[in-house]
């Protein structure tokens, strides 16, 4: 089910604020870059390409 959030407004342009555990199914964590692009009404947020985790690397 969706969540709402509201639009805010930081320093830097508008923004949202994405619930952890939103990002962790996505397996992102601080300071990762992320891919946003836009499909039909939808904003996407994925891990970008190439990034692989630590833990990935070493199996």
């Amino acid at each position: 089910m969706p969540h709402l959030h509201m639009i805010q407004w930081p320093d830097s342009g508008f923004g949202i604020r994405i619930p952890k555990e939103f990002l962790e199914q996505i397996g992102v964590r601080e300071n990762d870059e992320v891919e946003i692009s836009c499909q039909e009404d939808r904003a996407v947020i994925r891990r970008a390409s190439g990034q692989r985790r630590e833990a990935e690397i070493n199996h």
